[in-house]
Order: C-alpha cells, then sequence, then structure tokens
C-alpha cells in the first residue's frame, strides 16, 4: 500500500493512496519455498545413502572434456584407475 496525505483546493485533508493485490504472489513465494526445502531434503537424502552405500556420483563435462567428482568416496576410483594410491 503506498498512501499520501494533503489537502485539496479547498484546504481539506485529503488521503490518496493504491492497494495492491499480492495474494498470487505470497502463494508463488510459498510454494518456491515449500519446493526448495523439498528439494534441499532429497539431496541430504541422497548424500547420505550415497555415503552409506560408499557410492557417489560425477558430472562429466564433455565439452571441457574434464569429471567433476562430487562425492569423495569416487575420488578413491579414479585415483586407482589412473595408477595413483589415494
Amino acid at each position: 500500500m503506498v498512501a499520501h496525505a494533503g489537502r485539496d483546493n479547498s484546504g481539506n485533508l485529503e488521503y490518496v493512496g493504491v492497494v495492491t493485490d499480492i495474494t498470487e504472489r505470497k502463494y508463488a513465494d510459498e510454494e518456491r519455498e515449500a519446493l526448495s526445502r523439498s528439494l534441499k531434503e532429497s539431496k541430504a537424502r541422497i548424500e547420505e545413502a550415497q555415503r552409506v552405500a560408499h557410492v557417489g556420483h560425477y558430472e562429466w563435462n564433455l565439452i571441457a572434456k574434464s569429471r567433476d567428482l562430487v562425492r569423495r568416496a569416487l575420488s578413491h576410483l579414479w585415483a586407482a584407475s589412473a595408477g595413483r594410491s589415494h
């Protein structure tokens, strides 16, 4: 809400304002926050499952020809395949 107090041409006090209904935006924000929480919880569950199972995943960038290890559990596999000890 935006409001302004002033006087009209006769000197009478008047208020002029604008009210904007933000109900839709609030619902969208609440839904986005709920989805964000759900995603964080899901990520935590998959990370815990990978930790317990001693597995993981990686991202392979075909353009840069690089692999980014996401879980440390895989790093020993890459080290062994490269002939290095970890």
